[in-house]
C-alpha cells in the first residue's frame, strides 16, 4: 500500500483498522517494543539495560509487558550460558 493515497482520511484507516484487528496504534507500537526486548535480552543485554534503552519506566514495567505481549518472563528469555 505503500506510496498509494486512500480517498480518505488517516482517522478514517486509524478507526477501519481498530475495528478490523482490535489493535490501536499505542498497542502496536508497544508489541513492538516488547520484541526489540526480546532480541536485546537474547543478544545478552541485562535487564536493567534493556528497560534503560527502551524506555521502560523500570524492570516491573519490562516483566508485565513481554508477560502480556510475548508470554514470557525476561527471565526465561535469557538465554543459559552452556557450561563446557
Amino acid at each position: 500500500i505503500q506510496g498509494y493515497t486512500p480517498d480518505i482520511s488517516v482517522r478514517s484507516l486509524q478507526y477501519r483498522f481498530l475495528r478490523a484487528t482490535g489493535l490501536t496504534q499505542k498497542t502496536i507500537q508497544q508489541i513492538e517494543r516488547a520484541h526489540r526486548a526480546v532480541w536485546l535480552l537474547e543478544q545478552g543485554a541485562s535487564i536493567l539495560d534493556t528497560s534503560f534503552k527502551l524506555g521502560y519506566f523500570d524492570q516491573a514495567h519490562l516483566t508485565n509487558s513481554l508477560k502480556h505481549f510475548i508470554g514470557k518472563t525476561p527471565a526465561q528469555i535469557i538465554p543459559t550460558s552452556t557450561v563446557p
